[in-house]
């Protein structure tokens, strides 16, 4: 009898006519094992009693209720829990090993197929995954068919809408456009509008005089005092302290006294010349807003005048400072007035959007920053390129800078790994040095040096045995002598009675020598000898390698010792030798490069910016196929005032500037508007600036009015977020798991309003059915367009029926 999760307790009727699968549990389940023995047993109908084989599980369970809890969730037939002997006798018969997971497969009539079946099944299971697999893929094909078909009629649709009233529209509009356009406006737009309040004007010199006296007042400051500033050990009075923590911040350092004090006052005089160097146009940004409440005690104190009045030394310095930083601040204020005044041109509103829509339909719409700009630099540089001499020459300056820049970058990089190497290699020579200076009790030569006279003259004597250390302690006696005798080496030649009798005698001696000069912090070598040289250390390193120390150590305690501690040192001077010669070699490096660093100096004498910033920015270009000369640099650097993240908007967006500057002023070009070339992006961008001007919300109706007609259209301004309920599609993922996604229609199901707020359903997709993922603000956008998409489809219901059924159980 046998027992079935589902029947109960069956007789063996039940296996008439089906092959036969024993499932050995061993005591490790074997999980990949069990997962195909399911797919299998499913797959073929066993579960309903339909396949024709069945699967008979041979546990290894010790207890009835670890039986059971492997047991409860297989749908095949087993053997009691009683039947040990049965078990027992089917493991002996097949040479099932009790330790391990094996499967063996039977024929209907009780003959043996296989007695390793383990890999059949696994292939059995891959096969099938695979087939489920391919039908999956298959109906994902199918489903993209349909939502092809569907966007292939619908931009049929659209075309023939364009070829019919689009485009002709296009030209009417573009002429009529040409005839009633005030073509100052657009000039207009295209200048550097100047600033026509004279007032402003009047400011700005005002201001700037102050800045003058200001600087007139620190020069006019008593050293002395400032000197007693600079050496104070404690915070001064509240109105110097809070004037220098003020001028810091306009200096770009930590407002605290402190910090001010070393980083500002290094020598007397140094912080004057700081604050006079910097320059008005210098002034940090967020200087005035950091400021506030000392700008506000300073007004109520009157103390924004730059003359300081006849008080003490530190009031009169607490005056002066605090009248130069109120000075520059109101001439930075005065400035950027100016500015604003001098960037607000008479060209309307509705047709500065007008222009802005131009140019975003030209590649202008990820232009953030300056717009103006961007068709300047396009306008200046177009004109410029009349002058090819001077461009020729500036080429090659720039290519000449531009290898400078690589050699320097290459020697910079080369400085920082020796750098790194000698952090480590001066560490490594300390420890030496610890080693030595302060050894282990068994390994203090200090203290065995001594023993060694004795056990050195019984070496010399003829009569005395001799062993294999005798060699090696030759070896040491002239390894020694080497380093801090090497003229008696020279003159003893190969006399070893010579070497080892001056040995004996000076033991002490030629310890101390080389002691000393091994722990020696200050020494940039190990010299034990003044006239010893690089020659003589490597044979002392040499004999010493070739010394057994296993050999000395069961001959002399003393002689092992002595090793130990020369080994030591020949480790300590190849250290230190090392170490200078990295050091040596990283200065040769930095002179290397103080050199080519003169050289770009020099080369960059007329740009107020750093090479850093000039070569990022014309990198950044070159790698967007916009290589700039070294006057379109400047140029950019200075519009975008040292902005970097700017600098490189307008450099790389000078080929869409270069399309679009044509067009503003001639707009009958716009009768051969290529409208194949907008992007999504473009629409979108220009549908924002028709939104922003209430003049033109007539012209985004019609927008979305045909839009509507397309059906593309989701009933809702620009801008709105997608609903619940409404079809998506996947723009782009920030999350490279979700990367997947991008391009699938799916369902919105829920916007919970946080950070990452719209979890989409995906209903059909293939590999990803039924699927869900959270999508951040801008990663998905609603379209009426994939409506029904989205909706779950039923996989396989045009494949079913006896064909489709016939195929899958071939396969």
């Amino acid at each position: 009898a046998y027992q079935s999760n589902r029947l109960g307790r069956v007789s063996r009727d039940c296996l008439a006519d089906k092959a036969l699968v024993l499932y050995f549990e061993g005591k490790q389940r074997d999980e990949a094992l069990l997962r195909a023995l399911q797919q299998v047993y499913k797959q073929f109908g066993c579960e309903e009693g339909l396949g024709h084989f069945e699967v008979v599980y041979i546990t290894a369970a010790e207890s009835a209720e670890q039986f059971a809890a492997c047991f409860r969730a297989m749908p095949w037939l087993t053997l009691p829990f009683t039947h040990a002997l049965r078990r027992e006798q089917l493991r002996h018969l097949f040479e099932v090993d009790p330790d391990d997971c094996a499967a063996v497969l039977l024929h209907m009539d009780g003959t043996t197929i296989s007695r390793e079946a383990k890999p059949l099944m696994a292939l059995a299971h891959r096969l099938q995954s695979s087939i489920d697999e391919k039908r999956s893929e298959s109906s994902y094909q199918k489903d993209l068919a349909k939502l092809i078909e569907k966007e292939r009629k619908s931009l049929a649709q659209l075309e023939k809408r364009l070829q019919e009233g689009v485009v002709s529209r296009l030209g009417r509009v573009a002429k009529q456009l040409f005839a009633q356009l005030r073509a100052r406006e657009v000039a207009e737009f295209l200048a550097e509008g100047g600033c026509p309040d004279k007032a402003l004007h009047a400011e700005l010199e005002a201001a700037a005089a102050a800045v003058e006296v200001a600087r007139e007042g620190l020069r006019a400051l008593d050293a002395d005092a400032l000197e007693e500033l600079r050496v104070a050990d404690s915070p001064p009075s509240a109105p110097v302290r809070e004037a220098v923590e003020a001028a810091a911040t306009l200096l770009q350092v930590r407002p605290d006294f402190a910090h001010a004090q070393a980083r500002l006052m290094p020598r007397p005089g140094a912080f004057v010349e700081r604050l006079l160097a910097l320059e008005v146009g210098q002034v940090p940004a967020a200087a005035r807003p950091r400021l506030r409440r000392f700008l506000g005690s300073a007004a109520e104190e009157g103390q924004c005048e730059a003359t300081p009045p006849a008080a003490e030394a530190s009031t009169a310095v607490a005056v002066a400072l605090r009248g130069w930083v109120c000075a520059l601040l109101r001439h930075e204020a005065a400035a950027l007035e100016v500015e604003m005044a001098a960037e607000c041109i008479s060209c309307t509103p509705a047709m500065q959007a007008a222009v802005e829509c131009i140019c975003d339909l030209h590649g202008l719409h990820e232009v953030e920053e300056d717009l103006r700009g961007a068709l300047l630099m396009a306008d200046r540089f177009s004109r410029d390129a009349a002058a090819a001499g001077a461009a020729e020459e500036e080429e090659g300056e720039d290519e000449e800078v531009s290898e400078l820049q690589d050699k320097a970058s290459m020697v910079r990089r080369l400085v920082g790994l020796m750098e790194e190497g000698l952090k480590a290699a001066a560490k490594e020579v300390p420890k030496l040095q610890e080693g030595l200076a302060e050894p282990s009790p068994h390994a203090d030569f200090g203290r065995r040096h001594e023993e060694v006279p004795d056990q050195l003259h019984a070496l010399r004597d003829p009569e005395a045995p001799k062993g294999p250390h005798t060699v090696h302690a030759h070896a040491l006696v002239r390894a020694t002598l080497l380093i801090s005798k090497p003229a008696v080496v020279q003159s003893a030649g190969a006399d070893k009675g010579a070497l080892l009798g001056e040995v004996i005698k000076s033991i002490g001696e030629l310890y101390a020598k080389i002691q000393d000069a091994a722990i020696d912090k200050q020494a940039e070598g190990v010299t034990p000898a003044p006239d010893v040289t690089e020659a003589e250390w490597e044979q002392c390193k040499a004999l010493v390698g070739g010394i057994n120390g296993k050999a000395l150590a069961q001959a002399s305690r003393s002689f092992s010792t002595w090793h130990e501690w020369l080994s030591k040192v020949a480790e300590l001077h190849s250290a230190k030798a090392g170490l200078l010669s990295k050091r040596n070699a990283a200065k040769q490096a930095k002179e290397q490069l103080l050199a080519i660093n003169k050289q770009l100096d020099a080369a960059g004498l007329d740009s107020p910016f750093s090479l850093a910033l000039m070569h990022s920015v014309a990198q950044a270009a070159k790698d967007a196929g916009q290589p700039l000369r070294r006057s379109q640099l400047c140029w950019v650097l200075e519009r975008a005032k040292g902005d970097e993240r700017v600098a490189i908007s307008l450099a790389t967006s000078q080929a869409s500037a270069r399309r679009a500057l044509p067009v503003l002023r001639d707009p009958s070009l716009l009768s051969n508007f290529d409208v194949s070339a907008v992007t999504p992006a473009m629409a979108r961008r220009v549908k924002e600036t028709l939104s922003s001007v209430e003049a033109l919300q007539t012209h985004l109706a019609e927008l979305s009015a045909l839009d509507e007609e397309a059906g593309e259209a989701v009933g809702r301004r620009v801008g709105e977020r997608p609903q619940v309920g409404d079809t998506v599609l996947v723009l782009s993922s920030r999350d490279d798991e979700a990367s997947r996604f991008v391009g699938m229609a799916g369902r919105l199901e829920e916007d919970d309003g946080s950070s990452q707020p719209f979890l989409v359903l995906f209903p059909s997709g293939g590999d990803y059915e039924n699927q869900t993922w959270w999508f951040y603000e801008g990663e998905i956008e609603a379209s009426e367009l994939l409506a029904g998409i989205a909706e779950p489809i039923e996989h396989g219901s045009e494949a079913t029926g006896e064909e489709g059924g016939e195929e899958g159980e071939e396969g």
